[in-house]
């Protein structure tokens, strides 16, 4: 009998295979945000990618699917690629509770909540400060030169991010709740947030020393038959000194001011081609 019931216990187990685990990974990083509300922001596309799922975990139970549908309909939104990690461990929770652990409705609802916030900021400083100016960073120079390999950067930072989003996915499922404690906590990440800060620091001075050019042609008659041309005495003390500075008084106005904005740089740089020009016309 307990041999037979053992057997019972197993066959009437409830498991996802691979591929609801794919179909879930799929729906929910692509069509997330397509029923984007500011009542709900991502929760109905996210609870239509794991309908498929619950549907599963619950058949038989009406009023469990149901409770599920309504748990993941309250309000979600967290970064699409390191919020996947939130989701498959929300699903996993999910299919113990299906499976009769003692595992209360209102922990999943909670554990959702309380780690959407943390892994979205985590997710646009990695990914929307880091990784996707340094691709584009690289793959500029391409498209300056007018080569169509410039394209290649949505190409291969979409690679990245969806590598990024399964990888965390499948520890996300297989680990569980500990899994986000861990990236969340792990020292690895402020090594890499930092090593990733220097590269694209790296990156954008060699982009500016190399593509951002500033030639006035303004020379000072300081006494009669002696000139002092600005761009040759520029040069002389440090080569690229005037695009480095251009660069710097950029970077402070954006990091020092609060109502700072990359439309309000420009036209501050505006300004001051105008007067560069009014200048050498007079």
């Amino acid at each position: 009998m307990a041999t037979e019931d053992s057997e019972i216990e197993v066959t009437d187990k409830k498991t996802l295979t691979k591929r609801d685990l794919a179909q879930f990974w799929f729906l929910q990083h692509f069509f997330q945000k397509v029923t984007e509300s500011i009542s709900y922001y991502y929760a109905n596309g996210i609870c239509a990618s794991m309908l498929h799922c619950l549907r599963k975990l619950y058949a038989g139970d009406e009023d469990g699917l149901q409770e599920a549908l309504l748990r993941h309909l309250e309000v979600y939104i967290s970064e699409g690629n390191c919020g996947s990690i939130i989701l498959a461990a929300a699903m996993a929770m999910e299919e113990e509770k299906a499976n009769g652990a003692p595992i209360d409705g209102s922990v999943i609802t909670a554990f959702k909540t309380s780690t959407m916030g943390p892994m979205a900021g985590l997710g646009d400083t990695i990914i929307g400060y880091i990784i996707f100016p340094i691709i584009n960073s690289i793959f500029a120079g391409f498209g300056m030169e007018g080569s169509y390999l410039c394209l290649l950067s949505q190409i291969t930072g979409t690679v990245i991010f969806v590598t990024i989003s399964i990888t965390l996915f499948r520890t996300g499922y297989y680990q569980g709740r500990k899994a986000v404690l861990q990236v969340l906590k792990g020292n690895w990440l402020n090594r890499f947030v930092v090593g990733a800060g220097i590269l694209g620091m790296l990156m954008m001075g060699c982009l500016g020393a190399s593509y951002v050019s500033i030639a006035p042609t303004l020379v000072l008659t300081l006494t009669e038959g002696n000139t002092l041309d600005l761009p040759t005495t520029f040069d002389a003390i440090l080569p690229g000194l005037l695009p480095f500075l251009f660069l710097i008084l950029g970077y402070v106005y954006l990091d020092k001011h609060e109502k700072a904005t990359s439309v309000k740089l420009m036209l501050w740089y505006l300004a001051v081609i105008i007067v560069g020009v009014l200048l050498t016309l007079w």
